[in-house]
């Protein structure tokens, strides 16, 4: 258990573990991982157990599962296993402090199971592994997506002109090295389901995104650094309930954060 938690978490752990081999028993053809939960920054007592309680039990996608994919549906590009769910964002985006505390109790994590964060390889042993990859996402990925909804930091791309730049970038080479699908840009980061083609890898290509993005941006806001964090979350894509996951989410990303039309650009292909 998490040192964080509780005694209202713990109790909310314990029935929530009772529940869940109840449905298991009962409901045998669906799959169900045990994850431990993160919780966002910055939450009080009251906010852990209810995060605590949505996050405790992580579902695997399965085609018997009760989500569907209607039929012509998905776009003819798609392909399970070279489709990713992308997301990247500004360097203040999330406070020093707290990021440098993250990436301590992620390598940790990481170590204890015998990947070694400092491998430029480390996320590609950690695809191998799908249950181990699913526990990895709920527990340190979900956190920062609820904490980047909160549009913390300067959120440079408010302003339209800006965030044209980024999507300018995702287009630039949509048909070559990949099929850019639905992207969201938000005011302190970027949502996106991409396709790779040929020999595109998934790290080189988002450094390609944030490299020419930052250049457009810094010469237009006439100044000189680092835009992005370095760091960008990249989640493989393995089935078609799982990209229309994706999907929906970018979908709703501006009205989870009550953003206002024109503080954001919203992309889905035809």
């Amino acid at each position: 258990m998490p040192f964080c938690y509780g005694t209202a978490e713990r109790k909310v752990a314990g029935t929530l573990r009772r529940a869940v081999a109840e449905a298991e028993q009962n409901q045998p053809s669906r799959k169900h991982h045990q994850a431990k939960a993160y919780v966002p920054f910055g939450y009080g007592t009251a906010e852990r157990a209810y995060y605590f309680e949505q996050a405790m039990h992580f579902e695997l996608f399965d085609r018997r599962a009760e989500f569907s994919v209607r039929e012509g549906n998905l776009p003819h590009w798609f392909q399970p296993g070279v489709t990713y769910f992308v997301t990247f964002r500004t360097v203040d985006s999330i406070p020093q402090a707290l990021l440098k505390s993250w990436h301590l109790r992620r390598d940790q994590w990481l170590r204890e199971r015998g990947i070694d964060p400092a491998q430029p390889a480390w996320k590609a042993r950690l695809r191998q592994d799908v249950e181990l990859e699913i526990e990895y996402h709920a527990t340190f990925t979900r956190g920062f997506m609820e904490y980047l909804d909160r549009n913390r930091g300067d959120c440079p791309l408010c302003d339209a002109n800006l965030a044209e730049q980024v999507a300018a970038c995702l287009r630039h080479f949509d048909g070559q090295r990949y099929r850019l699908g639905d992207y969201v840009v938000m005011p302190n980061h970027v949502h996106l389901l991409v396709c790779l083609l040929g020999a595109t890898e998934i790290e080189s290509l988002c450094r390609s995104w944030k490299t020419f993005s930052a250049h457009e941006i810094n010469r237009l806001l006439g100044r000189r650094g680092r835009f992005w964090q370095e760091e960008s979350f990249d989640h493989l894509v393995r089935s078609e309930a799982q990209f229309e996951h994706f999907r929906q989410y970018i979908a709703q990303n501006p009205t989870k954060a009550a953003l206002a039309p024109g503080q954001f650009i919203l992309y889905s292909p035809k």
